[in-house]
């Protein structure tokens, strides 16, 4: 994308090469898989700062990890103040990403288009954060997966992103056209899983469709309330009642729970037979969800690969 002779490949390849690698050292593979998924920021940049970040001569890697941080809008950019966890690869790294709540000079919230706090990703040099060693495990030691941290930093304002925003995507490449909302599908034993909770809010789960016709919808550890989720879809076909984990829909929703979510058919096409594509009507649409353009998913003809956007 950046110089002409970047090579996409498809995501069974990769998934493939992934695989091997893991075959060999497990960590090695991990920190691939992320750094590859955190580069797709790059076509959300101006070409100038992808190229400072990822250019040929950068030789950049970026790292960021789940967390939530504060950036208060100033001229020219943003004072960012934050931590970040389970930073796979940052110890490798050149730049870190703190994902943050915008707020404005006046210490209002910035407002999306739906009325919801904005969340913005925001780059900076791996030297301008403070580190914690936390990463004390068993498996997946060598991702070096810790803590960092930065207080009052002054982010430019071309440094920041708002990931899955089709209209800050300046890479017109079918690789770079994932979006963040999800369509979840037909799981055996459980749609979602949690694995363990966490002293800070440790995600945020929002305008997704979970669609299943057996098992649990929630397995593992929801009791806490160090998570966020709302604008989502969920069905049970056959029309079963969802229940999550223990909750009713009604209790769930009195913990603070999906307070702008649905229980409705999605009208897929004809999920049977794979094709998650919407019917007109679809409620999904209420919740905010924004159907993939399956047109431009996946990598480029091989007559158009190096193309420059």
């Amino acid at each position: 994308m950046l110089n002409g002779n970047v090579e996409e490949t498809d995501l069974l390849t990769f998934a493939r090469i992934i695989e091997e690698i893991a075959r060999a050292d497990g960590s090695t593979a991990w920190c691939l898989v992320q750094a590859s998924g955190c580069s797709l920021v790059s076509a959300f940049l101006e070409p100038a700062v992808a190229s400072e970040i990822f250019g040929p001569r950068a030789r950049g890697i970026l790292a960021w990890g789940p967390g939530r941080g504060r950036a208060i809008a100033v001229d020219g950019g943003y004072r960012l103040t934050g931590q970040w966890s389970f930073a796979s690869g940052c110890h490798h790294a050149t730049w870190l990403g703190g994902i943050a709540t915008i707020v404005e000079s006046d210490g209002t919230p910035r407002r999306d288009e739906r009325g919801a706090a904005e969340i913005r990703t925001l780059l900076f040099p791996k030297d301008r954060a403070r580190f914690e060693d936390v990463w004390q495990v068993s498996g997946l030691r060598g991702t070096g997966s810790d803590t960092f941290a930065v207080s009052e930093l002054f982010v430019p304002e071309a440094f920041n992103v708002r990931r899955d925003d089709p209209g800050e995507r300046r890479e017109p490449g079918r690789l770079y056209a994932f979006h963040l909302n999800n369509v979840f599908a037909l799981g055996r034993d459980a749609q979602l899983q949690r694995t363990r909770a966490e002293p800070h809010r440790s995600f945020t789960f929002e305008r997704n469709l979970v669609y299943y016709r057996q098992g649990k919808l929630l397995q593992g550890k929801w009791d806490d309330d160090k998570f966020v989720m709302d604008y989502n879809l969920y069905w049970r076909v056959g029309g079963e009642a969802v229940r999550f984990g223990s909750w009713s829909w009604e209790q769930w929703r009195a913990k603070g729970r999906d307070q702008h979510s649905l229980i409705a058919d999605p009208l897929f096409r004809d999920p049977d037979h794979g094709d998650f594509r919407l019917k007109s009507g679809s409620p999904a649409l209420r919740v905010g969800f924004t159907p993939p353009d399956w047109s431009g998913v996946g990598p480029r003809p091989p007559a158009r690969r190096g193309e420059a956007p």
